[in-house]
């Protein structure tokens, strides 16, 4: 029958983490994997002389399993950034509530860049390395960006995010072109996306950070290197951009996944 997990991270205010979440069967081959961006964020409002304060998060992350067998599995999980909404990175072990069928719950604290996982029954806490399904993780202080990878196959999900950071004058969303070039640097895909933006604003009422994402999901039918590069405009806002490429990633529900068959010889 169906397997139900949820994991949900506990973290102060005004504070974001991504983590990623991994089911693996007991040869250790990965099920199902989901990334999480996770935040909690708090301040105060004024309108037309009236103040009040709001408070708003996002932090769970869930994933459902269809077993055709009953056998033990690992659930880890890894923190791959942990930091304050003013961008300062943070070294600080974060508690994790995890369920399972409703029946298993388990809060261990995690730090910043390692795993902890649970097999069902047993709770051994496990920690390792990173598994290696990033391919792309770079970040600039501007509003256009790219990199290369090997990567792709018939069978191989691609998740790309660029991450956008701006000050306070940024309009209410940007627009990301993504293009993706072959080994030749000859462009395959062009999308585009409007990136709403999320603004933070302190006690006072100030703006402590602006921030936005967009997401792509290909297939490259044709294993090779590629190449990503973002585009972010209007660029006279844009602080910093980051762009993270991944493989083999699988999601918990339908998403719009490009295409992109073999390039011709």
């Amino acid at each position: 029958g169906a397997l139900r997990i949820d994991v949900s991270a506990k973290i102060p205010t005004n504070r974001w983490l991504t983590y990623e979440v991994q089911i693996r069967d007991q040869q250790n081959k990965l099920l199902v994997a989901a990334l999480k961006n996770a935040w909690r964020e708090a301040g105060v409002w004024s309108e037309e002389g009236e103040t009040g304060t709001w408070q708003e998060d996002d932090l769970q992350a869930g994933l459902d399993l269809a077993a055709s067998q009953s056998e033990p599995i690992t659930i880890s999980i890894e923190i791959l950034e942990y930091a304050t909404t003013a961008n300062q990175a943070l070294q600080e072990p974060v508690p994790f509530r995890i369920e399972v069928n409703q029946g298993i719950i388990d809060t261990r604290h995690l730090w910043p860049g390692l795993i902890g996982g649970f097999i069902l029954a047993v709770l051994t806490a496990l920690f390792s390395r990173s598994t290696g399904t990033t391919l792309i993780n770079k970040e600039i202080a501007d509003s256009d960006l790219g990199d290369r990878a090997t990567l792709g196959g018939p069978k191989q999900l691609i998740k790309v995010m660029v991450e956008i950071e701006s000050d306070e004058t940024s309009p209410a969303t940007l627009n990301c072109a993504l293009l993706v070039r072959d080994g030749n640097g000859e462009v395959l895909h062009t999308a585009v996306q409007a990136v709403p933006l999320r603004f933070s604003k302190d006690e006072d009422g100030e703006i402590t950070s602006v921030r936005g994402k967009a997401v792509y999901y290909f297939v490259l039918e044709k294993p090779g290197s590629y190449g990503f590069y973002a585009e972010v405009t209007p660029d006279q806002p844009v602080d910093s951009t980051r762009l993270i490429v991944k493989q083999g990633v699988r999601t918990t529900g339908a998403v719009e996944v490009i295409h992109i068959s073999a390039p011709s010889a």
